[in-house]
């Protein structure tokens, strides 16, 4: 049986018997809103005084030879809304940075103006979130020796050609160097990814300053040996916790986010999960979030983390389910790491697989389906995760969660890892063009899915996806989703309702000859859309076939409907524009 429709995350087959805890009563974790701005500046690490301000300043003065163009860091007053910025609004999705003990004042430049731009990203000031984003990669070039290079971004903002002339005090006497690097590696290793981040999404004369960075961070963490390192766990006090375990959670955000790029853009994965295998898994967002050393011991005696490896976490989901039962109860983060490994792992078995494929007279294979046993392998480690993330207590589908958006963001992943184990659709994507026409094309040329009830999943999948906007109301969604949704919803969403026009495409071709199973998940798509004014043409349609195809079109329109809001970055108003160019070219069909 299929799962009944409803707002939580639907069940794979087969199902385990495994309740789903509604009542979440674990730890309030606190959550960075924009109510807690005037609170103690534990929870507003964005209030900078007039002397942080001034050093802060000093610094970047002292290495201007550095910058690619004129550059005067903003007022103190902008400088702290970027900061909350940053905080109130990406902080939460990826959580690498220790509030309680972080000081602005304190850390490197690099880090600092990386902060500052993602933060003035958040305030939709984009002239001068490029400006801090050209300054932050400046030092990050010159720190990681970099041959001096302008940036494209840096000719965007008007760079006159001189020449690139920077001084050596940002590193300490020589013999000091090495202490100092030791100091400053890991917030290099941060300001790259969140650096990365913000070209990933942004302009399209940017993406490859995003690749490239995403190569220099892969070689800092291989020749720094930081894969490599073994925790040791015992008798360590809150500071060198802290310490230790901000290292796993900035390896673990670089494996995530440098995925990321994988999914969206196609591209080999950078970084494989197997290299990460030594990294202890996250502990829990309470116990990140303790505000001092006596509430953290007091936390770790109510709560012992889970003390495993996210090797040994992953390898638990392809176990036999009470190994997994018995070894894997770990964090929002660790399941997000988890899921963003199956997904590789699920692309590099359809690249295992392509050879297999039995070609015709086109260009297309014939065969679009992976080999069944390891269908049943990656359905089996699939309800697994799943099973872990209900039992997670910080586990939410709830986006302005007080536990954090963590266990809301690993939902669409799962979807998207549920999607492309029965349909490999990201070649067909063609984002990394930020041309709509060229996308839209893309999809509509892309091959039809196997008509298998191996497909019923994802498609049930889906639809629940596309299901959370409609429920929240479309129009408070894309006024909303900016402050408290991730980018990674977006994505999956696109995919989805690209996934489900191709299905209904599919079916549409025999709609008299339908399967009970598929009967129902038409219905259940065409519920979702009976909730929005897109539902008269559809009923109004009478040939089935063409019914049919013009959900696909709905579906397709649903979506471009929920991101017609201000958006962070630009790639969301790109995809944007591509789904309305898809619709259309499907009409034209009809």
């Amino acid at each position: 049986m299929l799962s009944s429709y409803s707002s939580r995350l639907p069940s794979l087959e087969p199902e385990d018997g495994r309740q789903f805890d509604e009542r979440r009563s674990g730890t309030n974790i606190p959550h960075l809103t924009l109510q807690d701005v005037g609170r103690s500046k534990l929870y507003s690490p964005w209030r900078i005084t007039h002397a942080d301000y001034t050093s802060i300043n000093g610094i970047i003065q002292r290495e201007r030879n550095i910058l690619p163009v004129p550059f005067e860091l903003p007022s103190r007053h902008a400088l702290n809304r970027y900061f909350e910025g940053y905080f109130t609004g990406f902080y939460n999705h990826l959580p690498f940075l220790h509030i309680p003990t972080l000081s602005l004042a304190d850390i490197s430049p690099a880090l600092c103006l990386a902060i500052a731009a993602i933060g003035a990203q958040y305030r939709f000031e984009r002239e001068e979130a490029l400006r801090l984003y050209c300054a932050s990669k400046a030092f990050v070039d010159y720190q990681i020796g970099l041959r001096p290079r302008w940036s494209i971004a840096s000719t965007a903002l008007g760079n006159s050609g001189q020449e690139y002339s920077p001084v050596s005090s940002i590193l300490e006497p020589e013999g000091n160097q090495h202490d100092c690097h030791n100091a400053h590696r890991l917030e290099l290793t941060q300001a790259l990814i969140i650096l990365m981040i913000f070209a990933t999404y942004n302009p399209h004369s940017l993406l490859q300053d995003a690749f490239e960075m995403a190569n220099c961070l892969v070689c800092d963490l291989r020749e720094e040996k930081l894969l490599e390192q073994v925790d040791n766990c015992l008798d360590l006090t809150w500071e060198q916790w802290v310490r230790m375990e901000s290292r796993r959670r900035t390896i673990l955000g670089a494996f995530v986010f440098l995925h990321i790029q994988s999914i969206v853009y196609d591209i080999p994965p950078k970084l494989m999960s197997s290299e990460i295998c030594l990294i202890r898994v996250p502990v829990s967002e309470a116990l990140w979030r303790a505000r001092n050393a006596t509430e953290w011991m007091t936390m770790q005696t109510q709560d012992k983390p889970a003390d495993i490896t996210f090797g040994e976490c992953y390898a638990a989901y392809f176990a036999s389910t009470r190994e997994h039962s018995s070894k894997c109860d770990v964090s929002p983060f660790g399941n997000l790491a988890s899921i963003h490994a199956m997904i590789q792992q699920i692309y590099l078995a359809w690249e295992l697989s392509f050879t297999t494929f039995s070609y015709g007279g086109c260009d297309e294979p014939k065969i679009q389906c992976l080999p069944p046993s390891m269908v049943t392998r990656f359905e089996h480690a699939l309800g697994n995760w799943k099973s872990n993330w209900e039992a997670t207590t910080e586990s939410s589908i709830d986006p302005a969660s007080s536990c954090g958006p963590l266990g809301f963001n690993s939902t669409a992943l799962f979807r998207i890892a549920c999607m492309r184990l029965h349909f490999n659709l990201g070649p067909h994507l063609k984002f990394n063009t930020r041309d709509p026409r060229i996308i839209a094309e893309a999809i509509r040329q892309a091959p039809l899915p196997a008509r298998t009830p191996k497909l019923y999943n994802a498609i049930l999948q889906s639809a629940h996806s596309l299901s959370i906007p409609v429920r929240l109301g479309v129009e408070y969604v894309a006024r909303t989703q900016t402050l408290t949704w991730s980018i990674v919803h977006t994505l999956c969403n696109v995919e989805c309702a690209f996934f489900l026009s191709k299905w209904l495409q599919l079916i549409a071709l025999d709609p008299e000859r339908l399967f009970p199973e598929e009967k129902m998940l038409l219905g259940l798509v065409n519920s979702v859309l009976c909730e929005t004014n897109l539902k008269v043409p559809i009923q109004a349609e009478q040939d089935s076939s063409k019914r049919i195809k013009r959900i696909g079109i709905a579906i397709i329109k649903l979506l471009a409907q929920t991101l017609k809001g201000n958006h962070v970055f630009e790639l969301v108003e790109i995809l944007c524009v591509s789904l309305e160019t898809y619709a259309e070219s499907l009409e034209h069909d009809l």
